[in-house]
């Protein structure tokens, strides 16, 4: 069967004609017009206005009017919604302006809606009211999550971690390192938004905080910063005594401290502590073009061996045992949560141990330190552990304490070399010092003590000890608390005291006497004023 089409009039035949030809000469002279311009050097801006729709007849003005819109709609539909570029981006629950009634009886003219035209997420920034709060001034687009700061404010933001604890990295290894060091008092230098505070005061010490820029501290730590807890300070002059901080932290603080202050600030480090620091420390990458330096740009961009040479430059030195302490807990911890197997190459921690002032009581102590009893040991199991002989069960060091500045390595070497049936061995020193730089693992497993200064009092009980030995350690302390002294070795042990003394045996005028030449010594009598 034959379809057959009806005709139209030949007057709206002919019309269709001209409109055709019409949009054709249109589009003819806009295209030549704009090659012309763009090999002419003239702008495209100052040939298209002279091609507008009112200079066109009222049929060709509105297929001219039709096929822009049916391009823009087409438009819509090809531009995806991700290709659209926006910074920072906005919530899907953006505010969108509505058209009043008013506003949609108005006819818009065909050039006016060209020319406004913008997709719709577009027009979603445009009429998104900044929900900025109070005193914040930055990106007009926000939804306020950001509260409106700039990019200077963010960057800065993140440099003092306070969208992120940076400290808390290395703060949760810190509680068993130091578990039985006696640590009361924590200071954190350039504490920023008090993320570590916080976590240190959760775990019951008492934690304070300094910071040399004010922000982080009004907008993270304002409870704290009225409450004394953390104060705002120059990091160069920190507000707080000589020898007050049982630990002083600085977790990536160094590496950003201006060069010419560097010194000034490890100074005020060792001057506030009491005996231990703890510094974390981002090391360069130089597998990497710009050193892992990031967006952040340190200041102190060194290898670890720079910072280790700095650091003792201010009399401060790396226990290396409470240093192999802490990194073990560190790998353990992050493998228990699953988050790498410990230290990387780019970042350091150094647990460091202020030295004490040359030709004080500690640094004598330093100097005897050395294992000077140890060639007496031998001599030491003959008496008290003979292995045959009558004396094999009457003497015997089941219970055995050492007293003396060389006690870490006098207990190593018994624990290495036990006598016969040893059930309890204890070791005292007089000087911290000597304790964190010989023996901290001795002090955590509970076997290594020490008292402050030369405190003659021995923290045991009565008689608790079979055998006592004080190895070069009376002769050092004041001649007015060696009583006290004898008396207290006298009362912690049961039955025996083995007692080795720097003297000039009975010739004290002897100028051979090597006992006369030590300085340190305090009481240098001969051997019968001793006995």
């Amino acid at each position: 069967m034959v379809r057959l089409k009806r005709a139209p009039p030949k007057g709206q035949a002919s019309s269709r004609r001209s409109v055709i030809v019409g949009v054709v000469a249109s589009m003819i002279l806009l295209g030549g017009g704009y090659i012309w311009a763009t090999r002419s050097g003239t702008s495209p801006d100052d040939i298209l206005p002279s091609a507008s729709l009112a200079d066109l007849p009222e049929p060709k003005a509105q297929a001219v009017k039709a096929s822009s819109d049916s391009a823009w709609e087409q438009n819509e539909e090809e531009i995806p919604e991700a290709k659209i570029a926006f910074s920072p981006p906005f919530a899907p629950d953006v505010p969108v302006h509505e058209a009043t009634e008013e506003e949609v009886e108005e006819e818009e003219t065909p050039a006016k809606k060209l020319s406004t035209h913008i997709p719709k997420a577009n027009a979603k920034r445009q009429t998104f009211k900044c929900a900025c709060l109070e005193g914040f001034k930055g990106n007009p687009y926000s939804n306020g999550g950001d509260k409106c700061r700039d990019e200077k404010q963010l960057y800065l933001e993140e440099l003092f971690g306070m969208n992120r604890c940076y400290g808390c990295r290395y703060e949760s290894a810190l509680y068993p390192t130091y578990e039985s060091a006696n640590i009361s008092n924590v200071l954190d230098v350039g504490t920023g938004a008090c993320g570590v505070v916080r976590s240190m005061q959760a775990h019951g010490l008492n934690a304070q905080g300094v910071e040399a820029v004010s922000f982080p501290l009004e907008d993270r730590c304002a409870d704290l910063l009225e409450a004394g807890v953390v104060s705002k300070a120059p990091l160069d002059a920190l507000p707080f005594p000589d020898d007050s901080v049982d630990l002083v932290t600085a977790f990536n603080v160094l590496e950003y401290i201006p060069r010419e202050k560097l010194d000034a600030v490890i100074s005020e480090l060792w001057r506030v502590a009491r005996l231990r620091i703890f510094i974390s420390i981002q090391l360069p990458d130089f597998d990497l073009s710009d050193l892992g330096a990031g967006q952040y740009h340190p200041e102190n961009f060194f290898p670890k061996t720079w910072w280790e040479e700095r650091l003792e430059a201010h009399n401060m030195r790396v226990s290396e045992m409470r240093q192999a302490m802490y990194e073990s807990v560190f790998e353990a911890l992050a493998k228990k949560q699953q988050k790498g197997l410990g230290l990387q190459q780019t970042e350091t921690v150094f647990t460091l141990t202020k030295q004490p002032k040359l030709g004080s009581a500690s640094a004598r102590a330093t100097e005897r330190s050395q294992c000077v009893g140890c060639s007496y040991m031998p001599l030491v199991y003959s008496i008290y552990a003979p292995l045959t002989g009558p004396d094999r069960t009457r003497f015997m060091m089941h219970n055995s304490l050492i007293v003396g500045p060389s006690a870490c390595n006098l207990v190593r070497g018994m624990l290495a070399s036990p006598p016969v049936d040893l059930r309890e061995l204890k070791g005292l020193a007089r000087n911290e010092y000597i304790v964190e730089m010989g023996c901290p693992d001795l002090q955590d497993e509970g076997m290594i003590t020490y008292t402050n200064g030369v405190q003659p009092a021995l923290p045991y009980e009565t008689a608790s000890f079979d055998l006592v030995m004080s190895m070069f350690d009376l002769e050092f302390l004041d001649p007015l608390e060696l009583d006290a002294a004898i008396a207290e070795i006298a009362r912690v042990t049961e039955k025996r005291a083995f007692v080795l003394i720097n003297t000039c045996g009975n010739r004290m005028e002897s100028p051979n006497c090597v006992a006369a030449q030590q300085k340190e010594i305090q009481i240098l009598k001969s051997r019968k004023w001793w006995a």
